[in-house]
This record gives C-alpha cells, structure tokens and sequence, in this order.
C-alpha cells in the first residue's frame, strides 16, 4: 500500500508539473503556507515533572496537512525535540481529522488550523533554570501539488523549585482536549471481515450526529478510503459497511480508528469522536 501511496503522489506532482511550469507565479514555499507556533501549558515546572507541549498550525486557505493515517497520499507531520539529558517526550498527539476526498480517493488531514501536542517529562536531576529547547517540524502541505517543509522554532521552560501555570495558555489546552477522542466510553464494538467487507457494529448508546459520521483508520493499507461507508442505524445501534482494499496484504487482525461525528457523539460529551481498537473476525 505504502508504493501504492507512492505512486499517487508521483501522479499528482506530474500531473500538476506542467502547470508550475507555465506559471509566470513563483513556486510558493512550504514554509509560507504554515505559521507555526509553539505554547507550553507551564512558566515553570519541577524536575521531573511533565508539562505540555502545543505546535499550533495555521494553513493557508486550500492547502492541508496530514493525520497519523494520511489516507491514501501525503506523510503525517513529524515533531523532533532535542532535549536535555535525561528529559524525554512522548509522539506528538494528532486530534480529530477531517476527510479530504480527490477523484476517487481520500485523505486524512487538516484544513484552516490544528494544533498537535506532545508530553515533556523533565529529567529528576534537570538543574534549576531556563531551559531553551530546540525543536524541528517536518511537515507536507498539499492543495494541487505536494510541498515538503520544515521549520525550526524554540520555546523555553523554568526549571524551579514551585510549578506555575501559563494561564494565557491554558484556553489553548482546553481547546485540544476537546477535539480529542474518547478512550472510555460505554460504546461496545464488534468488527467482521468477510471478502472485501469490513462491518463494524457499534451498540451501548446512541452515536449522535447531525449529517455526518465516519470511521477514520489509524492503521492504512487495508482500505479503499476514497469509498463510500454505508452506515445503518436502529435505536442504539450503529453499523458502518466499509470497503476493503483488494490488493491489501492481509486482513487486518484489530480495528483501530476513530468514529468521527459532526457534532458531539455521545450525551453529556463535548468530544466528537470516541477511539475504538477491537479484535475482527473473519467469517
């Protein structure tokens, strides 16, 4: 699936090269399409303690990003930190995407805005003081063509011996939290393949949704994700009828992804999506 990918964005730069060529416009710059911007949930934070990390993006009308999964072309966004000594960090932490359809494909990404966050754990032994940390975004922006950037921006923590919230942040967390899924939730979830059909059943409460309700694979490689996703619904229960890629290289044995609504999915949630990670069964 990997060179499949491979092959679509090899056919989309060839097919818009001829277009960049002609054009008496130079050719836009990754860097210029994204404003980047780095916020941390502390001023000041103890030795091994862990603060938070937000990588705010803002795109250019148009263009887009990538998830973790970028569906069918693209590459997720990449965050490096180059930390002290005995510090560490988690991945950076992709919230809710968007399906973003071409011919008859799809991808997962980012229009407009996205913020990406990651954990930073503190070495115990870290000295006390300010801390400049480096980091490096790798990133790929698409609208017709595919643009490879990176940026390189620092922020700054203090060490100390009390922590200190950065309270101007702070709206900037609450907004991620919400446009994250939910890991515990009464939804109760069954997945069976048979032939080139994958059917999920989701049963417990209803999903609320108001046009729109969409299974997003963490996973790739094992779905047509340009098709269309039959969904059924009777009472509390859910079922999404899901195509699977002919030329995959096996059936997958879990289902990971997200059920993705356009409002918020269940009763008293604000978050409009829940995770589910299941075992398939093959019938």
């Amino acid at each position: 699936m990997k060179i499949i990918r491979l092959a679509i964005l090899v056919f989309v730069f060839a097919a818009t090269l001829p277009n960049l060529l002609l054009s008496n416009d130079p050719k836009p710059k990754a860097e210029d399409l994204v404003k980047i911007e780095l916020f941390t949930d502390h001023v000041k934070a103890l030795p091994g303690s862990t603060f938070l990390l937000a990588i705010k993006f803002t795109i250019q009308k148009d263009w887009h990003t990538y998830w973790v999964n970028p569906g069918d072309a693209g590459l997720p966004t990449v965050v490096e930190l180059d930390l002290p000594e005995g510090w560490h960090s988690t991945e950076i932490i992709f919230p809710i995407p968007q399906k973003i359809k071409f011919d008859e494909f799809a991808n997962y990404g980012y229009e407009k805005e996205v913020m990406h966050m990651m954990a930073v754990t503190i070495a115990p032994n870290a000295e006390i003081g300010n801390v400049k940390i480096d980091a490096l975004i790798k990133f790929l922006v698409c609208k017709e063509e595919c643009l490879t950037g990176s940026k390189k921006q620092s922020f700054s923590i203090n060490v100390s011996h009390m922590h200190e919230f950065n309270i101007d942040n702070l709206p900037i967390f609450g907004q991620f939290t919400s446009e994250l899924p939910l890991r515990e939730h009464p939804i109760n979830a069954e997945a069976s393949i048979i032939g080139d059909r994958l059917t999920l059943d989701l049963s417990g409460m209803e999903l609320n949704y108001s046009k729109n309700l969409t299974f997003f694979p963490i996973e790739e490689g094992y779905m047509v994700n340009g098709a269309e996703q039959k969904l059924t619904k009777a009472g509390a229960s859910t079922t999404f009828g899901l195509v699977l890629d002919q030329y995959r290289e096996a059936n997958p044995e879990r289902i990971k992804g997200l059920i993705v609504s356009d409002t918020a999915i269940i009763a008293d949630k604000a978050n409009r999506a829940i995770y589910i990670d299941i075992p398939t069964i093959n019938k």
